[in-house]
């Protein structure tokens, strides 16, 4: 999953729900129990926890790929960074970049 993805998903939602916006939200969704605000708010809310699972893969790939990654900032953003592909507020965006495919050695 990309970021493109996830703000297609959210375009998605955005576009079906837009003409509703004045309805009352309050009612049951369908045959649900649950009001049409409490399902919007499920749907967005597990939009955004399937986004977030891939910050935690974040960390463990710029910690074995990017070792020179910031440590500070958020590891989605270090990722982008590391990888060339933005800038972050205190570093410009990288122009050259490689990763380190060799396993590190101990000792």
């Amino acid at each position: 999953m990309r970021g493109s993805d996830v703000e297609r998903a959210a375009a998605g939602m955005l576009s079906a729900l837009s003409p509703h916006g004045g309805r009352d939200w309050t009612v049951r969704a369908g045959s649900l129990e649950w009001s049409c605000w409490t399902t919007a708010a499920h749907v967005a809310h597990d939009l955004f926890a399937y986004a977030a699972q891939v910050a935690d893969l974040s960390a463990l790939v710029l910690a074995r790929l990017f070792p020179d990654a910031p440590a500070a900032g958020p590891r989605p953003d270090a990722l982008l960074w590391s990888a060339g592909r933005a800038a972050l507020p205190d570093r410009p965006r990288r122009t050259t970049w490689s990763w380190q495919a060799a396993l590190p050695q101990d000792g």
